[in-house]
């Protein structure tokens, strides 16, 4: 109770939610969530967003996701377990080993299926980030992100459903006018060799690389990872 940071570990964020959910511990960590330092790496990320894949059949990817966003590995989101207010107010869900394992597809997935399982708003922008490995968002509680380590993090956008959106079981997806924005950190070995990018999460913009994309008929049309440099 008189802890002033805490840190999430990776492995399995169905666990934190079956263990934390409902609990004293969450009271606890909600009540100090503004006052304290929280972070988390892989499954700690998870836990973060305002919603939150529980990943609990098993590891989604994006090529099946894609193909079918209502599969057996698509199942259990659910919201609000300890988010704070910079992330809750910018209404994100969180992803990680983002490149490396090629996540965009399924961080688009967890997005539409939010938005069509009525689990956020009427005419609310669902927005999504994902972080690579070995690579940190340092958030303040004014919403001020600064990207640090050796690889990227995006920041997307998806608006609300048009009338060409399909997010249905067994059907492929598609999902037009995906907007996302690539921030760079600086290389542990030289810290000067770049600067650091940096984004407000309040105002959702920041200093890297802004890009769109689609999804057609399960298919991704353009950069899913933005310009090469």
């Amino acid at each position: 109770r008189t802890r002033t940071q805490s840190f999430f570990a990776g492995g399995d964020q169905s666990k934190y939610l079956e263990r934390i959910n409902g609990t004293a511990l969450q009271d606890l960590l909600r009540s100090k969530v503004e006052k304290v330092t929280i972070g988390g790496t892989s499954a700690g990320c998870a836990i973060q967003g305002e919603w939150i894949y529980s990943g609990k059949y098993g590891s989604a990817v994006s090529d099946e996701t894609l193909e079918d966003p209502y599969n057996k590995y698509m199942a259990d989101f659910t919201s609000d377990l300890i988010v704070s207010p910079s992330l809750a107010s910018a209404k994100v869900i969180t992803d990680t080993h983002f490149v490396v394992r090629k996540r965009m597809g399924r961080l688009v997935g967890f997005i539409a299926r939010i938005q069509a399982d009525g689990l956020s708003r009427m005419r609310e922008t669902v927005r999504g980030v994902g972080v690579d490995q070995e690579t940190a968002l340092l958030v303040t509680s004014e919403g001020k992100v600064t990207v640090v380590g050796d690889g990227t993090a995006y920041m997307c956008s998806v608006p609300n459903p048009g009338p060409d959106r399909v997010c249905e079981p067994g059907t492929p997806l598609t999902v037009e006018n995906i907007s996302c924005e690539r921030l760079r950190g600086y290389s542990f070995d030289d810290p000067k060799a770049r600067d650091l990018d940096t984004f407000d999460l309040y105002e959702w913009k920041g200093s890297g690389v802004r890009y769109e994309f689609d999804v057609e008929d399960g298919r991704i049309e353009g950069n899913a990872y933005g310009p090469r440099d």
